[in-house]
């Protein structure tokens, strides 16, 4: 537009300057990325929620999802699940014990038969990546897999798996064979493979759901009473995971929007309203302005004053760290004191210790059912026959955090004549298939009682043992009780 030969700006002049010049600045969307994200979105958590049966795979899936995007999630299940020390001891039963003296010499031997099967199982460690999978996908279908001196608990692919029976107490689950592709069937147990080669050998009479058999089924479940499907144990605390990724990505978004800045030159008008300076003027002085800019300062030349309207909270309130704020609200929504991972506003021991024996009270359950498992798996290893004595595992109640309480007890128990010895053995991490041959290592084989002596010093010498200077040699004066004893004679 032209004006007496002059070029001015038009509304079409300044709107397309406005496209061009904003495109010197990188402005951030905000936008809720977690909503975005199906799986952690807390409007599907809710509506998946309400029908728990029909979205078991939904739910798995999205705690699998928060267990690896979520420190504050993860960080909750690997307390929980590495809680436990899975100590344990050895108990007979179905012995007649009037005649016992007559048999210590069976019960021994099918004891050291029993611990070494239960040894080669390496249950503190198997058991604590089962009881993870455990709180993650809120069941763990896992299958035996022996070897002559090797042991693990396969975990199967939920997908493919569903519960089927009880036996003994315990679940015993199937496992949709048909699913699995031909190619990849040598990975699976050799349960699995039995259970497929039946299948496909035979499908007109044979079911694509094969039951595990419960010799090598371990199937551990988060929540018992639920006989029909599986859920996470914390798959409510996933909104509140969702409002935590939600204000750190708004505070990081935040945090990147306070290092831009933007200049706005505004062109002068005069009475008419019209631009007081010609469009080539205000494109030199305008680019004179942007090519000295720094990346994150942008520049835009308008008619229009600008006023900046901010979001911010107003500086008269109290600023609220909406991080922080999710956090807590997070560990109060799961149960558990923050205290325990570094909470600096929360220092009550004595809250922290009943939070504490409350998350090993929800612990032993979980432990309750790995030992009726694995004493499932010991019947079928060795089944009752003449006067074999039979022996069942039991896992004692400690945990990390109560380990020295626990071992106190079963010592001053041991004191009064208990039979807890065992257990306070355990307890200290000596398995009881150990126990005698520790012993007897120790005691026989290095005679340890007598190889083993404190190092000397004076405060492990007496005055009468040789290496102990006395007063005298030291040319000290004894003091005044030193001197009374010498002339009473100690009295």
């Amino acid at each position: 537009m032209e004006d007496n030969g002059i070029k001015v700006f038009s509304v079409d002049d300044f709107l397309r300057y406005q496209a061009r010049m904003g495109l010197g600045l990188n402005l951030v969307k905000l936008r809720d990325k977690s909503t975005a994200d199906m799986q952690l979105s807390r409007q599907y958590i809710m509506r998946w929620l309400k029908m728990p049966i029909t979205n078991e795979r939904n739910l798995r899936e999205a705690s699998r999802k928060a267990y690896r995007t979520n420190q504050q999630y993860k960080e909750l299940i690997q307390y929980k699940a590495s809680l436990p020390m899975w100590r344990y001891i050895l108990e007979p039963y179905s012995v007649n014990y009037s005649t016992a003296q007559k048999s210590i010499r069976n019960m021994r031997r099918d004891f050291y038969e029993y611990g070494a099967f239960i040894e080669k199982m390496n249950l503190p460690h198997e058991l604590e990546i089962v009881l993870r999978t455990t709180f993650i996908d809120g069941i763990c279908y896992g299958v035996c897999v022996e070897g002559q001196d090797s042991f693990t608990i396969y975990a199967m692919n939920p997908d493919l798996c569903r519960l089927a029976m009880l036996e003994d107490g315990t679940f015993l689950f199937e496992v949709d064979v048909a699913r699995i592709p031909a190619d990849v069937i040598g990975a699976y147990p050799d349960v699995i493979q039995r259970l497929w080669r039946r299948y496909f050998e035979d499908k007109e009479n044979q079911p694509r759901w094969q039951l595990v058999p419960g010799d090598a089924c371990f199937c551990l479940k988060a929540d018992e009473s639920l006989h029909s499907y599986s859920l996470p144990p914390y798959i409510s605390t996933l909104p509140l995971v969702s409002d935590l990724d939600n204000y750190t990505e708004l505070a990081a978004a935040q945090a990147e929007l306070s290092m831009y800045k933007m200049i706005a030159m505004t062109i002068p008008l005069d009475t008419n309203k019209k631009p007081t300076m010609n469009y080539e003027d205000a494109m030199k002085y305008y680019n004179q302005v942007a090519a000295n800019l720094p990346d994150e300062v942008g520049a835009i030349a308008t008619p229009f004053s600008y006023t900046i309207v901010g979001f911010d909270e107003s500086s008269t309130t109290t600023k609220v760290d909406r991080i922080s704020d999710a956090v807590n609200r997070f560990w109060s929504g799961s149960c558990v004191n923050s205290l325990i991972f570094g909470d600096a506003t929360n220092k009550s021991a004595t809250a922290l210790k009943i939070s504490v024996m409350k998350d090993e009270q929800m612990i032993y359950s979980c432990i309750k059912q790995a030992g009726r498992i694995i004493n499932r798996i010991l019947k079928y290893k060795f089944p009752a026959r003449g006067t074999k004595t039979r022996y069942r595992l039991t896992f004692l109640p400690v945990t990390w955090m109560n380990v020295e309480d626990k071992a106190q007890q079963y010592r001053e128990a041991a004191t009064y004549g208990m039979p807890t010895k065992m257990a306070f053995a355990a307890t200290l991490g000596i398995e009881p298939e150990k126990f005698e041959g520790m012993n007897i290592l120790e005691e026989n084989v290095f005679d340890m009682f007598s190889t083993l002596k404190p190092l000397r010093a004076s405060t492990t010498l007496s005055a009468d043992d040789v290496g102990r200077p006395s007063t005298e040699e030291t040319g000290e004066l004894p003091s005044d009780k030193t001197g009374q004893n010498r002339e009473t004679g100690g009295d």
